[in-house]
């Protein structure tokens, strides 16, 4: 287990859900800065973190401005729109995969690389040449690297969010060794678990909870047999201007037996309307629903325990695996496929934002996720406690937006020295501010101020965790599109805690 408290890096941070899994492990450390290019989703990060994140292209980033960080770990949510079966599939030669790649072609340059790397992407990234980069590299560089594919099922959730996870970290006994010339490579021998909670060895794991590279059909460049330069086939429905076509099912990990009786209903997570109208913007519009002849859409129930993922799509006019919609009434119907007016009296709806960050497993409202057996050591967000807590976000966020805290007046100033200063050149870059980059296409990367994230508060030894809102300058559109880009606090927080950083000792990280 990690002996050393972490010092983490967040990357493609977007609203802070690596953030937010690492607080759920309790694994002891903290987050010392978070990098992002969205400005609206570092307004929400910093609105629930108390500080913004560093807005940059990873691709501007150097050796020297991540290292004097003197970070031990590295947390990843890299886009997913080159690996997404609905888009062009460019993989690598994506431009937002510029980020991921530039990560990968430093590692080898770092005097400190991270002892800890965590990364969360899509499923078929696992089929991807930017996944067969990273591990080549990690591989060469001496991580023992374990991988996942597994959904938030089979964490308790009734969110079927499949996803794709890597973890990787360096021997913790002895420095890192070059892999051995005559070593089999980690790509020709690789096995990406779909089980989960995991036996106390990896050698215990029956062979249907795992991948091979035959299995998925990877050639000897790791890229998929059978695929086109242009990717595989958007979908046919209609929708293939949609780079968000969700790939979850229970047959992919072979889950079609798994056991749903103690998941808790859909129903837990619903937000409670006590005016019927208050539910009206959130209602499937009719048109969405009759130009879809003979499509069977993802209808959940209040009292289903499963319901499919939400993907960034989610509340547009992007119906085909975009997430589930919500049945509210006339539950006996039967529907008729063939003739979508019958789905009109259900009263189909959108899940709201709100109810999407709960089965996310956002600390959102007066209820927040705990790790199994560690309740006691999180102080109790009662209600009362809630709603102070969100009232003093409040006030310091209209405070930010109109010029008058802290942090704004002193940006204002650092940006009156640097004008003055013809441009920068002669301003001077103290223990509080980053050189991204200085050279490029895009120009100058000017510097950028720094401020530590606030870690977690602690009362009479107990973690008060960071609560999640929206800012209230968030669309609807946005807060939709925020959470469908996220992942599972619950899923990450645990792999995080049991394998990245192997709190229980289990085995997962093969001996080089």
């Amino acid at each position: 287990m990690a002996d050393v408290p972490i010092k983490a890096l967040e990357f493609f941070c977007g609203i802070g859900g690596l953030h937010y899994s690492f607080e759920f492990s309790r694994v002891d450390g903290e987050v010392l800065a978070a990098f992002d290019i969205s400005p609206q989703t570092n307004e929400c990060y910093e609105y629930n973190f108390g500080v913004q994140p560093i807005q940059v292209g990873i691709d501007h980033l150097t050796v020297e401005s991540i290292e004097k960080y003197g970070a031990n770990a590295w947390f990843l949510s890299p886009p997913c729109q080159p690996y997404v079966r609905g888009g062009k599939h460019r993989d690598d030669q994506d431009p937002r995969a510029r980020g991921l790649i530039h990560l990968v072609k430093l590692l080898p340059k770092m005097r400190n690389p991270p002892r800890f790397i965590f990364l969360e992407n899509v499923f078929l990234f696992e089929q991807s040449k930017s996944r067969a980069l990273l591990v080549e590299a990690l591989d060469s560089l001496g991580y023992g690297i374990a991988e996942f594919m597994v959904s938030s099922i089979q964490f308790g959730v009734p969110n079927d969010r499949q996803r794709y996870y890597l973890t990787a970290r360096l021997p913790v006994d002895e420095p890192s060794q070059p892999r051995p010339v005559d070593a089999i490579p980690y790509l020709d021998k690789f096995r990406i678990y779909t089980s989960w909670p995991p036996p106390p060895s990896p050698a215990d794991i029956p062979e249907t909870h795992f991948r091979t590279k035959v299995e998925l059909g990877l050639n000897s460049s790791c890229k998929p047999t059978g695929l086109t330069s242009e990717g595989e086939n958007s979908s046919s429905t209609g929708d293939s201007k949609s780079e968000d076509v969700d790939e979850q099912s229970f047959s992919t990990l072979k889950l079609s037996g798994f056991d749903l009786t103690h998941m808790k209903p859909v129903s837990t997570f619903l937000e409670r309307f006590e005016n019927p109208d208050d539910e009206s913007p959130f209602l499937v519009p009719d048109n969405y629903l009759l130009k879809r002849h003979g499509f069977r859409f993802d209808i959940a129930c209040p009292e289903d325990r499963k319901c499919s993922a939400f993907t960034k799509a989610y509340g547009t006019s992007y119906v085909v695996g975009t997430g589930a919609y919500l049945q509210t009434d006339k539950f006996d119907n039967e529907i008729d496929w063939q003739h979508p007016e019958t789905l009109l009296p259900l009263r189909l709806r959108f899940f709201t934002p709100t109810e999407v960050a709960r089965l996310h497993q956002f600390p959102i409202d007066s209820s927040v996720p705990t790790y199994p057996g560690d309740e006691d050591a999180y102080v109790p967000w009662t209600q009362e406690r809630w709603l102070l807590a969100r009232a003093q976000k409040e006030a310091a966020f209209e405070a930010h937006l109109s010029g008058k805290s802290e942090i704004t007046q002193h940006r204002k100033r650092q940006k009156r020295t640097m004008m003055q200063t013809k441009g920068g050149k002669g301003a001077k870059e103290g223990a509080n501010t980053i050189a991204p980059g200085s050279s490029g296409k895009d120009g100058p990367t000017a510097a950028v101020e720094i401020k530590p994230i606030a870690p977690p508060e602690r009362s009479n030894g107990k973690i008060s965790l960071h609560r999640f809102d929206f800012p209230p300058t968030m669309t609807l559109k946005h807060r939709w599109r925020a959470l469908g880009n996220s992942l599972s606090v619950i899923t990450v927080g645990t792999l995080m805690r049991e394998v990245l950083f192997n709190v229980s000792e289990t085995r997962f990280f093969e001996n080089k």
